[in-house]
Parts: C-alpha cells; sequence; structure tokens
C-alpha cells in the first residue's frame, strides 16, 4: 500500500502517509490506533500499523464528493454575507448612538 516509505517511520512521514496532522497522530497513539515505539522524544510507527489503521477506517478514507465542498463554500458566503450584515447593522447602531450623546 505505502510502497515508497520505509518500514517504521516517524510521526511527521505518518502524518504525510495518512493525510491527516502530527496531532492527530498522536492522539491516534495515545488511543491505542497506531502502534507505536518511542525513542527518546521520538515516536517510531510500523508501516503494518499504518496499513491496519487504513483498513479498518476505509469509509474515512474514501473521496468526498465534489457536490460537499461546493455546499461548504456556499455557507462560508453565507457566513459571509451574514458577518457584513452584522456589521452594518453594528454601524447603524454606533451612528444612533453618537447622535444621542
Amino acid at each position: 500500500m505505502f510502497k515508497n516509505y520505509p518500514d517504521v517511520v516517524k510521526t511527521y512521514e505518518a502524518s504525510q502517509m495518512i493525510g491527516i496532522g502530527k496531532n492527530s497522530i498522536y492522539r491516534l497513539i495515545k488511543e491505542g490506533e497506531l502502534e507505536a515505539i518511542k525513542v527518546g522524544k521520538t515516536n517510531y510507527i510500523t508501516k503494518k500499523s499504518i496499513e491496519d489503521f487504513v483498513l479498518r477506517n476505509f469509509e474515512l478514507f474514501k473521496l468526498v464528493p465534489k457536490e460537499n465542498f461546493e455546499r461548504r463554500r456556499k455557507s462560508k458566503k453565507k457566513v459571509e454575507e451574514e458577518m457584513k450584515f452584522k456589521d452594518a447593522k453594528l454601524m447603524e447602531v454606533k451612528k444612533d448612538e453618537s447622535k444621542i450623546l
């Protein structure tokens, strides 16, 4: 599965293999999802452990349909519009307060 990687990798390489952050790798080690050997301050993870993890969690690694990304963009635009609206309302309130003072 991961032919270009050595049999034992550091956390950074493991994160590249799986496509998640280093902190997530540390969490998976702590939860026992990945087997690691700690030498000094460095965690070493076997390629077999990573392959097993990917096979156990195959559903997580399927590609997300393109429609989901478009929905996210729309919701992000909606959030931006709402922020602009709130900013405009805030400016109106500030103007009203300055008239009162």
